[in-house]
């Protein structure tokens, strides 16, 4: 299965890896402490003379205070710093990721049927047109199946048990979001379920759940939607590619 992709700017990946380079391995570790600690270890067995208004035990104490606070530096600077390694690396490559909408598109089709030929769509109040269900992509494969399953149960109101998921393909590809006006990458991933058990009221040609309507449309319907193939007609056509 394939994992969630990354789209990176190329030029931002030049900056982002040249302001790194020097940090990769590099850290101060122990190394001001000890060096403090040899400098107090040396300034405490010194002889010191009198210097200025300071007799030479005035001037032994500053100077073995001084070696005890670079000492408690060491300490601090040894607990903060910490080698910087290929994962802090890998995060801050990953938080330049342009593709800021990864969403799982479900294909359900009319399995009810002898000959199934139409899908479950919805109407979107905000992309004001009919869609096949959606939801947003999580990191973990595995994790994202099982939450599919868990909306799907929930929205269609059907068991858990009844419902089976198949991953199809994924899609990385700009296009316009007329929700928000403005061109946005999107990672589309594509799934087909399968459920087992469609509720009788659930098998007519539109239905109704908690507030949202719901169609069975075959593609050749989907393609004379002169709205749905404005503003979804990709999907269309990778599900046309996949699952006919």
């Amino acid at each position: 299965m394939e994992e969630n992709l990354v789209l990176l700017d190329e030029e931002q990946l030049r900056l982002l890896l040249k302001s790194n380079a020097s940090k990769i391995g590099n850290t101060n570790g122990w190394e001001p402490f000890i060096t403090a600690f040899i400098f107090f270890i040396s300034s405490a067995f010194a002889t010191y003379q009198p210097w200025w208004i300071f007799s030479a035990g005035i001037f032994k104490g500053l100077i073995v205070l001084i070696s005890c606070i670079l000492m408690i530096r060491g300490i601090y600077l040894a607990v903060k710093d910490r080698k910087y390694t290929y994962m802090d690396l890998y995060t801050e490559i990953k938080n330049q990721n342009q593709i800021k909408h990864p969403f799982s598109i479900v294909v359900v089709k009319n399995e009810f049927k002898q000959y199934p030929d139409r899908f479950l769509v919805y109407y979107d109040s905000r992309w004001k047109c009919r869609l096949f269900l959606n939801f947003r992509t999580q990191q973990d494969m595995t994790e994202n199946e099982e939450k599919i399953k868990r909306a799907l149960s929930n929205e269609l109101q059907v068991d858990m048990s009844d419902i089976k998921i198949d991953y199809k393909n994924t899609y990385l590809h700009k296009k316009f979001s007329y929700s928000d006006q403005c061109e946005k990458w999107y990672e589309h991933t594509i799934y087909q379920a399968h459920i087992s058990h469609m509720p009788e009221t659930e098998q007519r040609d539109s239905f109704m759940i908690n507030g949202r309507q719901y169609f069975w449309m075959s593609l050749p319907e989907m393609e004379r939607d002169q709205i749905m193939m404005e503003k979804n007609s990709d999907i269309v056509s990778f599900v046309k590619q996949l699952v006919i």
